[in-house]
């Protein structure tokens, strides 16, 4: 219907009075506008600004109350109570700022976390799992179900040395055991030419490991590969029932080699040591051949 100047205000009074123009209450527009959380807030939202505000303006009333105090004070109980103010605010410290996420600790506790976090990292540990898969038709951490998300920090730290080279023998990855075994820090070990793992001034040495990688490339995998490798400080050892495989991308074109094991033996005391959990290395007492035989024995009893 035409509005005229009649019927104007009853038409108002009819629209401010219906539902479709209901007023929403303000709660329910911030919590759209907050994604419909009630409560918690990001870091570094003006809340957390305000609080700061806040803070500093308590400290610095604090500060002057204190200026004032002491100067009715005796020096020694200014002291005392000068120490008792600075309690007072680290307790506020820890209850307003002290706040920290799992990723901040975990930095802290694990000096590894830039390699970890390192997206060159991720890919080589999703190439080496998924290549070894295809090689050996095994799963690279055993029967272990570990999360993709895991996964680099499972690779790490597992309990056998795995290093890669690219398709130019460069040294591309190494976990934590390969770093122990040959006394490497990462960013040392990390683009070194792989002919320095083993003695580079031995050619008969050179030479065997040349054909390995030749087997390896041509084959695709070589198991139970024995060879002498050397460590930065001298030390040469044995590597005992490694595996050796060839990483390949989709189309088939080299990407590098890798190699897995677990024992080695050292040249010059004869003694075996093994990798344990978080890649350390331990002396091989034989406990695992023992319990192997002990089930090879049951099994003939059967």
């Amino acid at each position: 219907p035409r509005i005229t100047r009649e019927n104007s205000s009853s038409l108002s009074s009819s629209l401010s009075s219906s539902s479709l123009f209901a007023r929403v209450p303000l709660k329910c527009h911030n919590n759209a506008l907050l994604g419909g959380r009630k409560e918690g807030r990001r870091r570094g939202s003006p809340v957390v600004v305000t609080n700061m505000a806040k803070k500093d303006k308590r400290k610095k009333e604090r500060a002057a109350a204190r200026k004032q105090e002491t100067k009715s004070r005796p020096s020694s109980l200014s002291s005392s109570n000068k120490d008792d103010d600075e309690d007072e605010e680290e307790k506020e410290d820890d209850v307003t700022g002290g706040v920290r996420d799992g990723k901040e600790e975990a930095n802290e506790n694990d000096s590894n976390q830039r390699i970890l976090d390192n997206k060159d990292v991720f890919f080589q540990s999703m190439t080496l799992a998924s290549t070894y898969k295809q090689r050996t038709d095994l799963q690279l951490l055993g029967d272990r179900k570990v999360p993709v998300t895991e996964a680099v920090k499972a690779l790490f730290y597992a309990p056998f040395v795995c290093c890669s080279h690219d398709e130019n023998d460069t040294f591309n990855y190494a976990n934590q055991a390969a770093l122990n075994l040959w006394e490497f820090e990462w960013d040392d070990f990390i683009g070194m030419p792989s002919t320095k793992s083993a003695d580079g001034e031995d050619e008969e040495i050179q030479k065997e490991r040349r054909q390995l990688l030749d087997d390896a490339l041509e084959k695709g995998v070589v198991y139970n590969y024995n060879g002498v490798r050397k460590s930065k400080n001298g030390k040469e050892f044995m590597v005992k029932d490694a595996t050796l495989w060839t990483l390949v991308d989709r189309d088939g074109d080299k990407l590098g080699q890798a190699v897995k094991f677990s024992k080695v033996e050292y040249v010059a005391s004869k003694e075996v040591w093994k990798v344990s959990e978080g890649g350390e290395w331990v002396k091989d007492d034989g406990s695992d051949d023992d319990k192997g035989n002990d089930d090879e024995d049951d099994d003939d009893d059967e």
